[in-house]
This record gives C-alpha cells, structure tokens and sequence, in this order.
C-alpha cells in the first residue's frame, strides 16, 4: 500500500505566524495582481518593503523551505535571505516582472525547527520587494491546530489526467504547469477535507 507524499504548507504574507519589521506596505492585489505571466498574488495579499533595516521572520519544523514572490530586477535594490542564520543564494531573475516567483529557499534539510529571514539591505526609490507567501514542508508526523492551506503541485502522484493534457513551465523558479485544449479532458483527485 502506497501512502500519499508528505505535501507543502503554504504560509500567507498576512499570517500571524510572521514576523515584520520596518516599514510594509501591503498590496491587495490592485498593484500585483496584472503583473506577469504565472498568474495573480495569491490570496490576493502580498508585502512590500523598499526601505532599509525591514525584514520578515518565519520559524517552522520541517525539511524544506521556499520564499515566494513578486520578483523585480532593479540593480539598485538589495536584499538578502537567512536560512538558520546563513545566507542562501537567491533565485535566478527573468528579464520580465513576475508574481509566484521563488525567491530563496532550501531543501533537504535536517528534520528540525529552522528560521528564515528575509532582510532588505539597501533601500530604492524605484522598486519594492514583495513577499507573497512561504511553502515548507512538514515533518511526516505533523498536526496543526487549525486550518492550514496545502499545496498540491500539478505534478502531485495523486492527480489523474485523462488523455490530451500537456505540461508548461518547469523553469528553475517556476513550477510545471498542466493544460489542456482538448474537449473532455478530465482531470481527478482524491483528497480528505474540505474545499
């Protein structure tokens, strides 16, 4: 008997778990929403900081971790990301402004509580860093009180596609995309929970 993967909690910007400090704004989707080719912010929130010394802070347990957001190529803009205190390559940038972008992040990680930080170093008068969500993964055993939002990957073994779906996507800062324009295509999964 197969058991199902270990799936992705998504953290919104607007999460108390989160810890902000310095100067934010928070865009509700009237600025970011339009911006982009991989679709709009998600929950239609996300925050931006373009000043120095502000800074977003996450703990969690689990194995693996990845900051999301609206990416901005701005020469004059700065910033870094702390996993566990130690600073982590960001993510390759496109030529173009994007939402649902990976910003940073680690994977394969000891089974532990870890912290992120994400540190604006320099500030802009052109531009913003916007943090949209963070995805972790949990540790196997893991309860939560309360709801929490799972991430479930178009490439998840438990979705089914019937015949005339194609992939898009699968970039290094963007994930794999399934479509189709094909009549009747379907698409199943099976979950426990509630829409």
């Amino acid at each position: 008997m197969s058991s199902d993967p270990i799936r992705e909690i998504v953290v919104d910007d607007t999460d108390s778990q989160l810890s902000y400090k310095g100067n934010w704004k928070v865009d509700n989707g009237t600025i970011l929403d339009n911006v982009g080719l991989y679709g709009p912010i998600f929950n239609e929130t996300s925050h931006g900081a373009s000043e120095s010394g502000s800074s977003v802070n996450f703990s969690f347990v689990g194995t693996s971790i990845t900051v999301y957001g609206t990416n901005q190529t701005l020469p004059d803009f700065g910033w870094e990301c702390l996993i566990d205190n130690v600073r982590v390559i960001d993510m390759p940038k496109p030529p173009q402004v994007d939402n649902n972008w990976k910003l940073c992040g680690a994977t394969s990680m000891r089974e532990d509580t870890h912290s992120i930080a994400i540190n604006v170093l320099s500030a802009s008068n052109s531009g913003t860093l916007w943090i949209d969500y963070f995805r972790y993964t949990p540790l196997a055993n893991a309860t939560f009180n309360g709801d929490v939002t799972i991430h479930v990957p178009s490439s998840d073994p438990g979705i089914k596609y019937s015949a005339g779906w194609s992939t898009f996507g699968a970039f290094a800062s963007v994930e794999l995309a399934h479509y189709s324009q094909s009549l009747n295509a379907n698409v199943e999964f099976t979950f426990v929970g509630e829409l």
